[in-house]
């Protein structure tokens, strides 16, 4: 039997490098000597237990655990009747291989079953050996945001005897809805976030790993843990829910609106005093935030929002509303605000913004080293401080080359799939503008899958008129939009794995309907969106939609942990027959 992972340390064997000596692993089986000697160095400085005493202060007695290669776990007041279960628990919260491995605890010369208590296995002895395996799962996903979320609501039933597996850089999840409103009070944080491991337990088959995902294969992902240790998920089927940055303007892709939570916007982060990847880092960094503005609108100073999209005008309001004394500018390069939106949302919102002395200014591109850009909005010398809300970056680093987008927003990088959601390769060069980013051949066997932000967008296709070259037309990213896909991913999955036919994905309804604040007191509610300019209609302003608004925005934990529950939320907010 052979040994395809060194324990020691987590890094995968190469198959000329595997063996197995007298039952342990063999330090040559490590890809590198420099592994190889981080190794030595820690089962040398690892604990060398003498004789262990049955007479604990608290009535139980001590348990020695050690790995093959040398690692060593005691845990003391243990009872005998005690399971194998609740050891593997308590190791969990003291070393991270416990979580991102499957463990199995060997007495002697059995396996203890979870269930199983020492003194039913006729534990004479307090040595027990931890043999780690690879973790497999019949689904892994990667992201634990809405995606991902109602991907794990809609499978863990379909695979209940077997194991699904949650990675994500971050321990909770942030409903990015909400966002705003935490930045101006952030009390409203602890509404919007939730960690991962209480979202996710009401699920018995689910395991979250904090970590990220550093290279993606037809069957394994290689992933970082949190506290730098590597390993690998072996998977049947994955579904690509990690998301993008928006907002940004900075080559990392760092932005105050997404947790600076991967490796490529830690390392170029401009707070990285604060770590992301934890609900204290990240609450810590808000508090931080508004402090600032606090600190600003004391004395009475400026603030420009670039971008007078959705985002731009719910943050520009917000900001005039919790801080009545700040000066606040937008600008944007489009003629009027909300150019996604109907004309009447954007005379209704343009209408509030001047009654709240928000200046605003169209057909402006933000160049913030140009002095006349400055002059031209009348603000002398600059800002003193500017919010970037528009724009989207992908963060699928991860990913083969030959499986991206070579445009799109951000300048590509866009995870490609057919209208199934199955990731396909590229099929046609970079150079062909006319027919670039087309889906071709079926990566993976078609079991892997991408939903949400991740995603290009759209599906092309063969027709090169533009009003019809999309098998789905552009769908804006929303957590709604994310949701229906997610649902259509896992109906495939459970297709594929019942050999029944696929179904396609089409453009959600759901992201047509667009609900948006005007501060506290006041929103705008529009339907029948589209990818098509101008396009949609009012059907709530004022109180109705504010209400709307905070419903969707600064929910209850429940709602928030389960994404399936979100459309009927609208549903009943604006009234059925809309979507």
């Amino acid at each position: 039997k052979t040994l395809r992972i060194c324990f020691c340390c987590a890094h995968e064997a190469l198959p000329s490098q595997q063996a197995v000596m007298g039952g342990k692993c063999s330090c040559c089986c490590l890809p590198c000597g420099a592994a190889r000697d981080r190794a030595r160095k820690t089962r040398q400085a690892a604990y060398r237990p003498g004789p262990t005493a049955n007479g604990d202060p608290d009535g139980g007695f001590t348990v020695d655990v050690v790995a093959a290669g040398g690692l060593f776990w005691r845990l003391g007041g243990v009872l005998p009747h005690h399971t194998a279960g609740e050891l593997k628990e308590r190791l969990m919260a003291d070393d991270v291989r416990f979580r991102t491995h499957r463990p199995d605890l060997v007495l002697g010369n059995r396996v203890l079953g979870d269930a199983e208590s020492l003194s039913a296995a006729g534990a004479q002895s307090s040595r027990v050996v931890a043999v780690f395996t690879d973790l497999r799962a019949a689904v892994l996903v990667l992201g634990g945001g809405a995606a991902g979320r109602r991907a794990i609501e809609e499978l863990s039933p379909v695979f209940k005897n077997r194991w699904i597996v949650c990675v994500d850089a971050q321990e909770y999840l942030e409903h990015a809805s909400g966002l705003f409103r935490a930045y101006v009070n952030p009390e409203k944080w602890n509404e919007i976030s939730m960690k991962h491991e209480d979202a996710l337990k009401r699920y018995a088959n689910v395991r979250f790993v904090q970590g990220e995902c550093t290279h993606l294969r037809p069957n394994s992902a290689t992933c970082t843990a949190f506290d730098g240790a590597e390993f690998i998920v072996r998977f049947e089927y994955c579904i690509i829910a990690t998301g993008c940055s928006w907002g940004s303007v900075r080559p990392s892709g760092e932005s105050l609106w997404k947790p600076s939570a991967i490796s490529a916007t830690r390392e170029a982060s401009e707070w990285s005093a604060h770590d992301e990847r934890t609900m204290v880092g990240r609450q810590r960094h808000i508090e931080q935030e508004h402090m600032r503005l606090w600190e600003l609108d004391s004395r009475s100073g400026s603030v420009l929002v670039v971008g007078a999209d959705v985002l731009g005008v719910e943050w520009a309001c917000d900001l005039k509303m919790f801080f009545p004394n700040l000066s606040v500018t937008i600008v944007d390069n489009m003629p009027r605000c909300l150019s996604s939106l109907p004309v009447t949302a954007a005379e209704y919102a343009e209408r509030f913004m001047s009654r709240q002395n928000i200046r605003t200014f169209y057909e402006v591109t933000y160049e913030p080293n140009n002095p006349v850009f400055w002059k031209r909005i009348d603000t002398q010398p600059r800002a003193d401080l500017v919010y970037v809300a528009t724009g989207i970056q992908a963060h699928n680093h991860f990913m083969p080359q030959a499986l991206l987008s070579t445009r799109g927003p951000g300048g590509g990088g866009w995870i490609l799939t057919n209208t199934y959601l199955q990731v396909c390769f590229r099929s046609t060069p970079k150079t062909d503008r006319q027919t670039a980013d087309l889906p071709g051949e079926v990566w993976a066997a078609g079991r892997v899958f991408a939903v949400g932000d991740c995603h290009y967008g759209a599906v092309k296709g063969q027709r090169r008129r533009a009003a019809s070259k999309f098998l789905i037309p552009p769908v804006p990213r929303s957590a709604l939009g994310a949701v229906n896909w997610a649902q259509v991913a896992c109906k495939n999955i459970v297709a594929l794995a019942k050999d029944r036919a696929l179904e396609e994905a089409e453009w959600p309804p759901e992201v047509g309907v667009v609900a948006m604040g005007l501060g506290p007191p006041d929103g705008v509610v529009s339907w029948k969106v589209t990818w098509v300019r101008d396009s949609g209609e009012v059907i709530l302003k004022g109180t109705a939609a504010m209400e709307l608004k905070h419903r969707l925005s600064l929910p209850d934990k429940d709602w928030l942990a389960k994404p399936s529950t979100w459309v009927d939320t609208l549903k009943s907010g604006i009234g059925r027959r809309y979507i």
